[in-house]
């Protein structure tokens, strides 16, 4: 017994809309139905844009499959990292304790990009072991001792040492660790 609906998405009539049409675009809608005695119900909602949760960047190395952001370069701020990740969806950056951080606080490895529904990446900068951000000499000893299999480390700390990206820690590696934290290397 409808007389009259009347669909309105974001404060404009949608002129086409047939009572039973699928409604999937995003935006804010109103129906109104009038039935045939002059009775009228109303019915708000919101229909929201699906946000991809997904980071990208031509500075860094994201691996969707391991959620690493990778090739990172000592000393390198969190405003740095937000100024060359693309992403859809808010994210925060937390520290080694799960702090949040920003502006120009230094990133290191295992700091985590922390997405708004969860999904977290983890940061990973080249050489920095100890995950404070910059290639010392106490990374630099550790790597060495990486090198003669006397210590091992965690996968992510695995991953800051391969700098040659052959999924393995080996001498040209470590060679560059040196040179870096000579400062022959950025």
């Amino acid at each position: 017994n409808l007389d009259t609906v009347i669909l309105t998405k974001d404060g404009q009539n949608v002129e086409d809309y047939v009572l039973g049409n699928k409604i999937s675009e995003a935006g804010a809608y109103k129906f109104t139905a009038t039935d045939k005695a002059g009775n009228t119900s109303n019915v708000s909602f919101e229909i929201k844009k699906k946000v991809s949760d997904i980071i990208t960047s031509s500075t860094y190395t994201v691996s969707e499959d391991r959620n690493i952001v990778k090739n990172i370069k000592q000393k390198t701020t969190v405003n740095s990292i937000k100024e060359n990740i693309q992403h859809e969806m808010n994210y925060v950056i937390k520290d080694l304790n799960g702090r949040e951080v920003s502006g120009n606080t230094k990133v290191g490895t295992g700091y985590t990009i922390v997405m708004e529904n969860k999904k977290v990446y983890t940061i990973i900068v080249s050489g920095d072991i100890n995950g404070d951000g910059d290639i010392k000499i106490n990374d630099l000893a550790r790597a060495q001792k990486v090198f003669l299999s006397m210590v091992s480390l965690n996968s992510i700390q695995n991953e800051a040492i391969d700098l040659n990206n052959n999924n393995r820690f080996d001498i040209n590696d470590l060679a560059k660790i040196q040179k870096m934290y000579i400062g022959l290397i950025k």
